[in-house]
């Protein structure tokens, strides 16, 4: 599990631009906020008996219907997306080390992206598809940490 922000209410993590998957209350938070939270396909959890890890793991397990929504790539989209995303390289060069034609690199962004919106979590631009690839795992986050 990886901590993606940490914040004194959820308002302050949409205003961050923060894209997690759960979201971990002490206290149940205003409507408003939980329904923004929940549009952004992140699960609300409220711990009530002091263990955050059992509720988090409790949302987790409670699958898409709570808010937590990865995208199924294939290998090869997996491969395009950490490419991709992992430099400021132009898709051309991209596609060179892919050993693909850069109109299939384009193709394969482009499913990527669908699948992405799909699932709730638009990836419009490359810095959404790197902030996606690390938030999935397929990417080390900045700091080296995993």
């Amino acid at each position: 599990m990886n901590v993606l922000a940490w914040s004194d209410s959820p308002e302050a993590l949409i205003a961050l631009g923060a894209r997690p998957d759960v979201c971990v209350c002490d206290k149940p938070p205003s409507d408003d906020e939980a329904a923004r939270l929940r549009g952004r396909s992140v699960a609300v959890v409220v711990v009530e008996d002091g263990n955050p890890l059992a509720a988090v793991r409790a949302a987790v397990s409670a699958g898409p219907e709570q808010g937590v929504r990865r995208p199924q790539l294939s290998s090869r989209q997996r491969d395009v997306l950490a490419a991709y995303a992992s430099t400021n390289d132009l898709l051309p060069t991209v596609a060179r080390r892919l050993s693909m034609d850069p109109e299939t690199v384009k193709t394969h962004l482009r499913r990527i992206r669908a699948k992405y919106a799909d699932a709730g979590r638009p990836a419009p631009t490359r810095r959404d598809l790197y902030v996606r690839a690390v938030e999935d795992g397929l990417l080390p986050p900045p700091s080296g940490r995993p």
